[in-house]
């Protein structure tokens, strides 16, 4: 499917949310929305009855080409730019596979935006991250009274020129929430005298980089 052009308000481009269980999103072009990509949430009161689970759960979301996805013009943001390309908000055991990720406000967010509650199990693995305007992948709740991000595999993924508008983003931001998250063997390709990673102060000391390597200036450095 192509999915563009849409004007959006608070919704998303295309969301699954709730009781959604074995879902997958495939081989889509999601570009030129005036907000958030793709958005794989839970938490949000779709369902209470006992055998419900109120959070979309067991998806993959792959092959998708998702481009210039942005609030920045959307009136019910007030010129924030804050979409991310993809975003699993709440989600549970969730593979996103080799998609291409370029030119939204953010590249990829993982985190909940609900207290007391996380993405659960998300792996990232194989995706090419280019030239979003803040942070290439952002995880963990932006402020403390949000959720966060727990056991999340970040793997094997390609990193390059994000956090065009020098916000101090970095490729990667890691906020509030983060417990047993690990990084390894992503490839970063930095220009100018920026640093790839950003961690709050306030983030949880439990999460894991190994084998990480940056090309900065002609020169590889490895995080090991």
């Amino acid at each position: 499917n192509q999915v563009h052009n849409l004007i959006l308000g608070k919704s998303e481009s295309l969301t699954v949310t709730g009781n959604v269980n074995k879902f997958i999103i495939d081989q889509n072009s999601i570009y030129d929305n005036n907000n958030i990509g793709i958005d794989i949430a839970g938490y949000y009161g779709a369902c209470s009855e006992v055998n419900c689970m109120d959070v979309a759960r067991n998806g993959v979301v792959s092959n998708n080409l998702v481009i210039r996805n942005s609030s920045a013009k959307n009136i019910a943001y007030n010129g924030s730019n804050s979409a991310a390309g993809i975003y699993v908000d709440g989600g549970k055991n969730i593979k996103i596979i080799n998609n291409m990720v370029s030119k939204n406000d953010f590249g990829l967010s993982i985190s909940s935006e609900n207290h007391g509650k996380a993405a659960l199990n998300v792996t990232l693995q194989h995706n090419l991250i280019i030239n979003n305007d803040k942070a290439g992948l952002v995880i963990g709740g932006s402020k403390s009274e949000n959720g966060g991000a727990h056991n999340t595999l970040i793997e094997k993924n390609i990193f390059i020129e994000n956090d065009r508008l020098n916000g101090g983003y970095r490729e990667i931001s890691v906020q509030h929430h983060n417990i047993n998250n690990t990084f390894k063997h992503n490839v970063y390709y930095i220009s100018g005298i920026k640093k790839y990673l950003h961690i709050s102060k306030d983030t949880n000391p439990k999460n894991y980089f190994e084998n990480e390597t940056v090309y900065f200036s002609q020169k590889v450095h490895n995080s090991k």
